[in-house]
Formats: structure tokens, C-alpha cells, sequence
């Protein structure tokens, strides 16, 4: 029986070394999917039914048996059997496609959320800092006093210049992201400087109201020049967003066995619970008191595994937090585990 081949099984129930329904049930354990006709006496037909009900697709009493009789209970019973194996597959594949729709209908409820979430927060953000410069062009515009204050135009200027890289950073975000989805993100690898992108980069980030430190090591690796930049921009912007004025930020940039490793670390608040960690870098994902669009980290996330990387956040010894981005300077498979995350959550699931 258990090599198969068996089409439908005689058995007799009143065998000397084997007999009454143990003997049906082990025979019905080892081959569930051969169909069973068992023999009873003649003064023990109460035995054939319970068989029946056990499993058994027919029972034949002993002093009834005849060729053309039993042939038909074995014919009656193949068939039964085969059409009960075939309810149960049905009925398997109605439960595993009603699995199936139930899933899809959940992600397209969480893509619903997803989507509403993140109109919201880019709404935001747009209207953030275009408040700021129309704010501040119409009072340029309105008072011809401030003209006279080459000093104060500056700051004014100065205020629009930041409003407005903040929208450039939200765009390039977007546009990224766009990239991503479309899978169009292959590195085009160079040689390149990391120390000196870590020093123009932080220079850049706005983080006027933080003390800022940059360990300067001769860091050179074959990465994409442009990803490097993007990647150190957002988790600058993270730390400045997510950690109050005077907070000390350290920048540094170290080679390893694997490729380069690139660190933003603070002294600030530190990371939220253990849960965070797990979503941190997954699309559109925020704290519940955190500002932007939730997109940044995932680009980070994304960017670093397009370079056959990761990156990852820990607490940071002392206090704080650090974020960090490995880069590897091997090329790499262009569907990446991040960038596929991303491309899933921009996109609609096939029906």
C-alpha cells in the first residue's frame, strides 16, 4: 500500500490474526485514498455499516458475494471514491482562493490607507514651506521699509532659500521614489570621495541649530556618487527633524570587509519602542508624532540594497540614536528585496 497502485481494497473483517473494525481503521490510516468494500458475516451486518460510516465506501455480506455483484460494489466504490476525493479538492480550492481574495482585499485596504496617508502628509509638506515663501515674498513685496535693511533682506532671503530646498528635497524624494517603482534606480558606480560627500552634504542639510561633527577619514568606494548623496540628505533631515536644537550630531564614514560603511548618530531622544525598528524603513511609515511623508528612510533602505547593502538603526551607545547604511561595491541583482517592498506599495495588486 505504500508504494501505491492500489485501485480499491476487499477486506475481510473476520480474519484469525486480524479482525472487527481495528483491522478497517489501520487499513484506512495507511491508504485514506483507496476505497475500502469490507466483508461481514452474515449474522454481523451491524459491522459493515459502522465500517461504512468509519469510511468504508461498501460492505458485502460474505453469503452474497458473486462476480457480477462484487464487480459492481468495486466499480461503485472507485467511482464514489473518486468523486469524494474530488469534492475535497474543490472545496480545498474554494478555501485556498477565498484566502487568496481575502488577502488581496486587505492589501488593497491597506494600499487605500497607505495612499491617504501619504497625500496627507505630502500635502502637508508642500504647504509647509510654500506658506514660508509666499509669506515672505509678499511682505518683501509690501513693505519698502525692509529694503533699506540689507541685513534683514538677507535673512528674509535666506528663509525662502531653506523653504524652498525643503520643497526641492520633497520632489527629488518623489521623484526617486517614482525611479524606484519603475525599477530605473541601477547604480552607476565611480570612484568615489565619501568623506568629502559627508562634509558637503552636511554642510547643506540645514542643520544650523545642531552641533554637527564629522570624523574625517580618506574614505574612498566604488558607489553611486548620486545615491550616496541621497542617501546622507535624508538621514540628516531625519536627525534634524526627529531631535531638538543644540542636539550633537556625528557624521563618519569607515570601510569594512563588505563595503563602506556610512553613520548618523545623535544624542537626542533615541528611538521609539522595538516595534519602530521593524517598520522604520519600510514606505510611508511614520511615529505617530513624526513629521514629512515617510518616505525618506525607505529610500535609504532601497538606495543601500540596490548597492547590495542594507541599512538599519540602533540605539546608540550613550544615549541617542545612530542610523546606519552599509553600501557593498558589487553589482547586484536590479530587483532588490527594498526596492521590490516599494514597487508593491506604489502599485496596485494583479487581480
Amino acid at each position: 500500500m505504500e508504494r501505491g497502485g492500489i485501485d480499491a481494497i476487499l477486506l475481510d473483517l473476520q480474519l484469525p490474526d486480524s479482525s472487527g473494525l481495528a483491522t478497517f481503521s489501520a487499513i484506512h490510516a495507511a491508504a485514506p485514498d483507496v476505497p475500502v468494500v469490507v466483508f461481514t458475516s452474515v449474522d454481523d451486518v451491524e459491522l459493515g455499516v459502522d465500517a461504512v460510516q468509519l469510511g468504508a465506501q461498501d460492505y458485502l455480506p460474505k453469503d452474497r458475494l458473486d462476480p457480477a455483484l462484487l464487480g459492481g460494489r468495486l466499480l461503485y466504490a472507485v467511482e464514489r471514491q473518486r468523486r469524494v476525493a474530488e469534492t475535497l479538492r474543490s472545496e480545498a480550492d474554494m478555501r485556498a482562493a477565498y484566502e487568496v481574495q481575502r488577502r488581496h482585499s486587505e492589501r488593497l485596504e491597506d494600499l487605500d490607507r497607505m495612499k491617504n496617508t501619504f497625500l496627507e502628509a505630502v500635502a502637508h509638506d508642500l504647504r509647509t514651506p510654500l506658506t514660508a515663501i509666499i509669506g515672505l515674498a509678499d511682505t518683501l513685496t509690501a513693505r519698502d521699509d525692509l529694503l533699506a535693511s540689507p541685513e534683514r533682506v538677507r535673512d528674509l532671503a535666506a528663509t525662502i532659500s531653506r523653504s524652498a530646498q525643503r520643497l526641492d528635497d520633497l520632489l527629488r524624494d518623489l521623484l526617486d521614489l517614482d525611479r524606484l517603482s519603475r525599477g530605473d534606480a541601477e547604480p552607476r558606480r565611480t570612484t568615489t570621495d565619501v568623506t568629502a560627500t559627508l562634509i558637503e552634504r552636511s554642510r547643506a542639510a540645514g542643520l544650523d541649530e545642531h552641533n554637527v561633527q564629522i570624523e574625517r577619514r580618506d574614505v574612498v568606494a566604488e558607489v553611486d556618487p548620486m545615491h550616496l548623496e541621497r542617501i546622507v540628505d535624508n538621514l540628516l533631515h531625519n536627525a534634524a527633524r526627529h531631535t531638538p536644537p543644540g542636539t550633537t550630531v556625528w557624521v563618519r564614514s569607515e570601510r569594512r570587509p563588505e563595503g563602506v560603511l556610512v553613520v548618523v548618530e545623535d544624542d537626542g531622544p533615541g528611538l521609539p519602542d522595538a516595534s519602530w525598528l521593524d517598520e522604520a524603513f519600510e514606505p510611508f511609515v511614520r511615529g505617530e508624532s513624526s513629521p514629512g511623508t515617510g518616505i525618506g528612510l525607505s529610500l535609504v533602505a532601497a538606495l543601500a540594497d540596490l548597492h547590495g547593502g542594507r541599512a538599519w538603526a540602533e540605539e546608540r551607545s550613550g544615549g541617542g540614536a545612530s542610523f546606519r547604511v552599509l553600501l557593498g561595491e558589487q553589482p547586484k541583482s536590479k530587483d532588490t528585496e527594498a526596492e521590490v517592498s516599494i514597487r508593491s506599495a506604489l502599485r496596485q495588486p494583479e487581480r
